[in-house]
């Protein structure tokens, strides 16, 4: 059947654009086949031939593949979707300050085009640079700038049915509309969220909100000691988040997640145990380093960030950096690029210090210092027990924490990955911290956390409708 398959598709798309699924493994499932479509008719002609040979799909924006449909293994045959060729800008609106996108657009070439044509525009990327932009929001993942809540800053999309039927959704709906990307919301039920962290239809574009830069910017660091330290910072930045004075998304990273695309595990691990006091030394880093960032008028800085400033300078042990003063250090410069929507090759290569992919999971908690130790200290020690090294880090938001938590693993060590993520998502659960973002392929064992049974029956209900024949796995 594959073969048949296969031919079908090259017949449609060209020999160069159906390619092995060997390299696109995951969860113990290798597909027959990868095809690479470079606009809607050749999408829907995909859907149309895996209907016709009963395989299911899975679905991603590019290479990278974040954000993509990717369900747990079926009793059918997988055929991936790679949209890495459906890379177009549609549109960047410099007035409007939006950009429209098709899904293999990725921050890196978005954040090229916007500073080619100087646009003073930023896109907030998420922390690998060649993911997805529409990938990144379907995902609903967190970037670094004042615009770091994705799902948020996304405007108008349109998607693909199984049945081929395309939609535009919002203000996209109506035909002689002049504000697909200006209005979030039309008249109606909000439909955009159906459409991510699910598999009820294929994006094929997607609007972001771009933010101006700034007339003044001031990024910063807090290096902290340890844990009972990280509690303090965390009590102090409720503040500073609900009353909007820092309002980017705070991210406070472990010395080992910071470090790890810039050193060897070799260099400072003795068996299973990390010098991460060495480690931190190394980098400049704290046992926790903190980023944040004040973007606004040069007076409103000047007086926001002596105040900010002073507040983490309290924390015993902690010291506060200005990052404009850290170009020599890649992570610090790394970390500010970030901050002003400059997006990075580097931070996403966990491999550097130890294995060949990783598995990540997210959990939501209250910001609320006693909270988040409670969290560290069951992630770590589940980690560890599972013989892994702790890579963390925690993002902030306006009234919630995530922390995430990677797990890079060798060829072969999946299985001992997976097992350890099902069992952070049940015991997390069990203290009602909800899973927000999970690795492709894991869906189900972050559904599982949140199967009462009217939420269950109306995901039924909604698949039945838009996906009858599950296509999409």
């Amino acid at each position: 059947m594959s073969q048949k398959l296969i031919k079908e598709l090259e017949g449609e798309l060209g020999t160069d654009a159906v390619m092995s699924g060997a390299g696109y493994a995951r969860a113990g499932t290798t597909p027959v086949g990868v095809a690479l479509p470079k606009d809607i008719e050749q999408l829907r002609a995909i859907l149309s031939i895996a209907s016709e040979n009963n395989v299911s799909l899975w679905v991603l924006p590019n290479s990278a593949a974040n954000g993509g449909i990717a369900g747990p293994a079926t009793d059918k045959d997988i055929l991936v979707i790679d949209q890495s060729r459906m890379n177009s800008i549609v549109e960047v609106n410099a007035k409007g300050a939006y950009a429209l996108v098709e899904p293999g657009v990725s921050y890196m070439q978005l954040s090229g085009y916007l500073e080619e044509n100087n646009t003073g525009l930023w896109v907030d990327c998420d922390r690998n640079g060649l993911n997805s932009v529409s990938g990144s929001v379907s995902a609903r993942e967190f970037g670094y700038t004042a615009y770091g809540d994705h799902t948020m800053m996304q405007c108008g999309m349109e998607i693909m049915l199984a049945d081929g039927e395309l939609v535009r959704l919002g203000m996209g709906a109506m035909p002689k509309s002049n504000t697909w990307q200006l209005a979030k919301y039309a008249y109606g039920p909000y439909l955009d969220g159906l459409f991510t962290q699910s598999g009820l239809g294929i994006v094929t574009k997607m609007g972001v909100w771009l933010m101006p830069a700034p007339p003044a910017y001031q990024p910063f660091a807090v290096t902290l000691k340890g844990d009972s330290d990280l509690a303090q910072a965390v009590e102090i930045l409720r503040s500073f988040k609900v009353n909007v004075i820092i309002p980017n998304t705070v991210v406070i990273s472990n010395t080992v997640l910071d470090a790890a695309p810039f050193a060897s595990r070799d260099d400072f691990a003795d068996g299973m145990e990390v010098d991460t006091g060495r480690l931190a030394a190394w980098h400049g880093l704290g046992q926790w380093t903190l980023y944040g960032a004040l973007y606004n008028t040069p007076p409103n800085v000047d007086v926001l960030w002596p105040m900010v400033r002073g507040a983490f300078a309290g924390i015993e042990g902690a010291t506060v950096l200005d990052l404009k003063t850290q170009a020599a250090n890649p992570v610090l410069s790394g970390r500010e690029a970030m901050m002003r929507g400059r997006p990075s090759k580097e931070f996403n290569n966990l491999g550097n210090w130890s294995g060949d992919a990783y598995l990540y999971a997210g959990f939501v908690s209250p910001v609320d210092g006693r909270q988040v130790l409670k969290m560290n200290k069951l992630v770590r020690d589940t980690v560890r027990a599972s013989g892994f090294d702790y890579l963390t880090e925690y993002a902030v938001g306006w009234r919630s924490i995530i922390q995430r938590v990677y797990l890079p693993y060798q060829p072969g060590s999946e299985p001992r990955a997976a097992a350890c993520l099902g069992e952070l998502v049940e015991s997390m659960a069990e203290r009602g911290h909800g899973v927000s973002h999970i690795s492709a392929g894991y869906l189900d064992k972050a559904l599982a956390s949140y199967d009462n049974s009217g939420m269950a029956e109306l995901r039924s209900r909604l698949k039945q409708a838009l996906d009858p024949g599950n296509l999409f796995a």
